[in-house]
């Protein structure tokens, strides 16, 4: 079985230069006209992404029996000698061993990608880590008449002298010490990026979020963090450790939410070896884990009441206890709580420990929804774009009417929701403008049947049916039960979508007027909690 191994250019998948009209094909598309493979494997960095999705798809488009996948090698420096080298031996071992059975023929492309690039290719062909012959192309402009472009690069000279093998002890090692320094790069890019509190926008609301940030990153005293789903607590979390004292120790991110009610104590607090049935080892808990730091717990509102005692005691003695334990753990931890429930609700329903809510508000920040700063959305849209421009290497913009449907759309998934769209805009567009029918559907949809013009509550004696377009009027019917309220047009109406659209409109009302509760919201509509979140994440994204 005949494979390829390459990596794509900045002249893959076509040289930038224009020949008689036409783009000439790069060094790879070259050589995959004069010999053909089962599967080629396309190497890429960061910086070269488009260009190898670009030649995926042109390699597909021209046969399609070959198959392709790309291999992107995360490294911000494409020519990083020894970080190419160990991510390339990896990616080929991996390869390799994927085709065992097949008896794999490799070989390499060395026209493609950076001379370090190229140069590491030598290193493995000649180290014997990758048997496989290696593939010169030569440019147009050098070939001789009759000569072919594609040459084989013949290693069995004096001149080319063989390369002994790293062993694999000391390419672990390298390998550890490589993942050591990008760790530490990463935290540092961290600590960079949310000192400068990146949040974006300018409005009031957020102004003040970023003021008690500023004053709260001073101290160590527990923090409540308060609001919708997607309007970005976590972003406030993140920024007020790494602009505090602790910024260069841990911050361990917990979902509450996420940890099944078992195995809550486990995770947070630890368990020693033979706590409990499958406990077959000792086991530092999440506020172990971030001694010295700071922990996250996101979503607390939906931790188990046992848990909640423990959580409070931390927060009184700075102790815990791991389970199945008796010694007593020093836990010098500064504690950060998220959550989009109503809490006094919940205490009220005894779901909630009243003495442990006042023990996290001792600042207390709520996050405006994105309704509430819409001044900001501009900015946000702004930002996401240029984002993807850079990464793809794109000058994409957004239409008037394309940003006129954003400005009006009322965005019940708040900032998350709003990246996605314009994400998804950004990849549907075909050319550099993203026009109005590239965004997602419900933005081009009319105000939803429980909403006025305004944003407010839809009054109980008012009822929607079709206007001449096909949108939703508001007309004084008392009722939808009553034969006039519902005028289905001459061409008909899709049933399914118009239901589908009530059902959306309900959700987003029921959580709005519950301040964002879900399990409130759903007993509000008298649909099953379970269900009501199950509806509200896979049909409407809420």
């Amino acid at each position: 079985m005949d494979i390829l191994l390459t990596f794509a250019g900045n002249r893959d998948p076509f040289n930038p230069e224009v020949v008689k009209g036409v783009f000439t094909d790069g060094p790879v598309l070259t050589l995959l006209t004069e010999r053909s493979f089962a599967a080629v494997h396309i190497f890429t960095t960061p910086n070269t992404l488009t260009n190898a999705q670009q030649l995926q798809q042109e390699i597909a488009a021209r046969s399609g029996d070959c198959r392709t996948r790309i291999h992107n090698i995360d490294i911000p420096d494409p020519t990083d000698y020894e970080a190419l080298f160990l991510h390339m031996s990896g990616l080929c071992r991996e390869i390799r061993e994927e085709y065992r059975d097949q008896k794999p023929v490799c070989s390499i492309a060395t026209a493609s990608g950076t001379p370090q690039m190229q140069t590491v290719w030598f290193l493995l062909a000649q180290s014997g880590l990758v048997p496989a012959t290696l593939l010169k192309i030569t440019p147009p402009h050098f070939l001789r008449p009759g000569q072919k472009a594609v040459s084989e690069i013949r290693l069995s000279l004096e001149s080319f002298p063989r390369i002994t093998l790293p062993s694999p002890e000391t390419l672990e090692i390298a390998a550890t010490y490589l993942r050591k320094e990008k760790l530490e790069a990463e935290r540092e890019e961290l600590v960079r990026e949310f000192s400068g509190l990146q949040m974006i926008g300018r409005s009031p609301a957020l102004t003040k979020v970023m003021e008690t940030v500023r004053a709260a990153a001073l101290y160590d005293s527990a923090v409540l963090i308060q609001g919708e789903t997607g309007t970005g607590k976590e972003l406030v979390a993140r920024a007020i450790h790494f602009n505090s004292a602790r910024k260069t120790e841990p911050m361990i991110t917990v979902n509450c939410a996420a940890i099944p009610e078992t195995l809550v104590e486990s995770e947070l607090f630890g368990h020693e070896k033979g706590a409990f049935t499958g406990a077959d080892r000792q086991k530092k808990g999440k506020f172990e884990l971030a001694d010295r730091g700071t922990i996250f717990l996101d979503e607390i509102g939906d931790m188990p009441l046992p848990a909640q005692a423990k959580i409070l005691r931390v927060l009184q003695d700075k102790t815990i206890t791991r389970v199945g334990g008796e010694k007593t753990i020093s836990a010098d931890v500064r504690v950060i709580a998220a959550t989009n429930r109503n809490l006094p609700e919940r205490i009220a329903d005894g779901k909630f420990r009243e003495d442990l809510y006042y023990r996290l508000r001792v600042i207390d920040i709520p996050v405006p929804a994105l309704r509430e700063r819409r001044e900001d959305i501009p900015l946000l849209v702004e930002y996401f774009l240029d984002r993807h421009n850079r990464r793809y290497l794109r000058q994409k913009q957004f239409s008037r009417d394309a940003m006129r449907r954003i400005l009006e759309y009322s965005w019940p998934g708040n900032v998350r929701e709003l990246e996605n769209a314009i994400e998804r805009a950004f990849v549907l567009s075909g050319g550099n403008v993203i026009k109005d029918a590239d965004l997602p559907p419900e933005i081009l949809t009319p105000p939803s049947p429980l909403s006025v013009a305004n944003g407010g509550p839809l009054r109980s004696e008012q009822t929607f049916s079709p206007g001449a377009s096909g949108g939703r009027v508001p007309s004084a019917q008392p009722s939808v039960t009553d034969a006039g309220a519902i005028r289905i047009p001459p061409e008909g109406l899709d049933l399914d979508a118009r239901l589908l659209d009530m059902e959306r409109a309900a959700f987003e009302e029921a959580i709005r007027r519950k301040d964002g509760n879900r399990e409130a919201a759903a007993r509000f509509l008298g649909v099953r909690p379970h269900t009501f979140r199950k509806r509200a994440k896979e049909n409407f994204g809420l």
